[in-house]
């Protein structure tokens, strides 16, 4: 999972880009000029994510299907056991579309989106069911740890949508706290679902707490100075050297040779925008 902002492992991409898939970059060029092959289907990042959102009710019905065995004094670790390996498939595959999309030159504005939303899905529907469920089978997760958790992702999620009504866009910029509070979080749902005591979960719940609320009050100054205009929403890219893997030509793909400010083909500074 990844909860570091509203596109969340690392996914982004050009949706006007020309060439390949629909609303994906077009692939690097070798220096023969001919575009390399790959094994992996453009829709696999995408469809990894897909299943990753459908996982979530499965989880929660063995879940809920473990607490009615406590409840029963039936047998509980078998519902208990399948939730787990669902748990440990949702984690899986958050870092498997991540690393197909980057490893693979997939990535793409649907992607990101996708991505981003199977990572909220996954933490909100999941600490819900911990805070609303009752029985023996799990210990409850406090219902201000949610809200806050909440709270945080519609501030993010508002503050991303303003920036954009007034800038056009806005840069997403993944920091090392995002990413911190959501393997905490992650571990946190993990020691829910084995039942683990609840010796250290209040402190545990409380220093998660101030992560997540310095990391979203970072995030958010960052937004700030976007829709201010006092930080760029626009992402500096370098075009490779002509004739080097991956620099574009115009035989190949129509397009000019970006120009350095001397006039002549180069590696020129060029801006992209990094849509959210």
């Amino acid at each position: 999972m990844a909860r570091q902002d509203p596109t969340d492992d690392g996914e982004s991409g050009d949706p006007h880009a020309q060439g390949g898939a629909p609303g994906r970059p077009p692939a690097a060029a070798t220096p023969t000029g001919a575009p390399p092959t790959t094994a992996v289907p453009a829709w696999l990042p995408n469809a990894i994510s897909a299943i990753r959102i459908a996982l979530i009710p499965l989880f929660i019905h063995l879940a809920a299907a473990c607490q009615e065995a406590a409840r029963m004094g039936g047998d509980v670790d078998g519902p208990r056991l399948g939730a787990l390996a669902t748990l440990a498939a949702l984690g899986l595959s958050d870092l498997l579309d991540g690393y197909l999309a980057r490893t693979f030159g997939l990535t793409s504005q649907l992607g990101a989106y996708l991505d981003a939303l199977a990572d909220k899905l996954a933490q909100v529907g999941l600490l819900l069911f911990f805070s609303i469920s009752r029985g023996t089978a799990f210990w409850p997760v406090p219902m201000w740890f949610f809200w806050l958790v909440l709270g945080a992702d519609v501030f993010l999620l508002v503050g991303i949508m303003l920036t954009r009504w007034k800038r056009g866009a806005f840069h997403v910029v993944h920091r090392f706290h995002g990413k911190a509070a959501s393997v905490l979080i992650f571990v946190l749902l993990v020691w829910l679902t084995l039942g683990l005591g609840q010796r250290y979960m209040a402190d545990g719940l409380h220093v998660l707490s101030l992560i997540i609320v310095a990391s979203t009050v970072a995030y958010g100054f960052d937004g700030v100075l976007q829709f201010l205009g006092r930080r760029p929403v626009i992402e500096p890219v370098t075009e490779p050297p002509a004739g080097s893997p991956g620099a574009s030509s115009a035989g190949s793909s129509g397009a000019t040779p970006a120009a350095s400010p001397g006039g002549s083909p180069g590696a020129a500074p060029v801006e992209r925008e990094t849509q959210a």
